[in-house]
């Protein structure tokens, strides 16, 4: 019963989810992929989904191989929706910076920013604003302030303009660290600005 085993387990894996009960999540989504290869007619949208989600809960267990082979999966999918993809590749961009490969999280943002080059709206617009954001958290981490402070001014214009307060918030705590470690405190006025409401 393919059809009603990846029905339940899609809706078990995303309660688990919710209930940050992560391990048991990952498991229910994996069962739901296996029924995925026994039904072609899903729409490769909706198994995307459920790759992504198995790689949100995997990272969040700390399985970061797992997390990074889901999230591929998933990409693998959603070749034809750019945003979809690149907002993927953010995600890809998380793995190593857990762990300290700053250079290889700074190429998968590069490819994300790369698939969104020219394309209008908001929700491209967020995305991109989310990939400044941690490009230039990214290069702060790696003590290269003055490009961190151009990334993250780049993430504000781009969050202001798609509305993404999360996006703008994280640039604006990272800019004002750059310009701590810069020796600029008194450039160091926007945290206050991520705590608005």
């Amino acid at each position: 019963a393919y059809p009603d085993a990846w029905r339940y387990a899609c809706l078990a894996g995303r309660r688990a989810c919710d209930k940050y009960a992560n391990v048991d999540a990952a498991a229910l989504f994996e069962r739901a992929l296996a029924a995925a290869k026994r039904l072609p007619e899903l729409p490769a949208h909706a198994t995307a989904e459920v790759w992504e989600l198995l790689g949100d809960v995997r990272e969040r267990s700390g399985v970061y191989d797992g997390a990074v082979a889901a999230y591929r999966a998933a990409r693998r999918l959603v070749h034809d929706d750019p945003v979809h993809e690149a907002g993927l590749f953010l995600k890809e961009a998380w793995i190593p910076e857990r762990t300290g490969r700053y250079s290889e999280s700074i190429r998968w943002i590069r490819k994300g920013l790369n698939l969104l080059e020219g394309i209008p709206g908001p929700v491209a617009g967020r995305c991109r604003a989310q990939l400044a954001s941690w490009f230039g958290m990214i290069r702060q981490a790696q003590g290269r302030a003055a490009e961190a402070i151009t990334w993250c001014e780049r993430a504000i214009t781009e969050a202001v303009a798609a509305d993404d307060p999360e996006a703008e918030a994280h640039a604006c705590l990272t800019l004002d660290w750059a310009y701590v470690r810069l020796g600029q405190r008194d450039r160091a006025v926007y945290s206050a600005r991520a705590l608005e409401p």
